[in-house]
C-alpha cells in the first residue's frame, strides 16, 4: 500500500535502523497496526 502517512513496520525500520535494537518493537508494531485498523474501520 502506498501512502504518505502509513508505511509497513518493515519499511519503517529500514528507514530507522536504530529501531532494530528495540526488543519490544514487535509489541509496538502490533499496537500501531491495531490503531490503524481501528481508524480505518471508522471511515468504512
Amino acid at each position: 500500500m502506498n501512502s504518505e502517512y502509513y508505511t509497513t513496520w518493515e519499511e519503517y525500520v529500514k528507514e530507522r535502523p536504530q529501531l532494530e535494537e528495540i526488543a519490544e518493537a514487535e509489541v509496538v508494531q502490533s499496537y500501531e497496526e491495531a490503531i490503524y485498523r481501528f481508524v480505518f474501520q471508522l471511515f468504512l
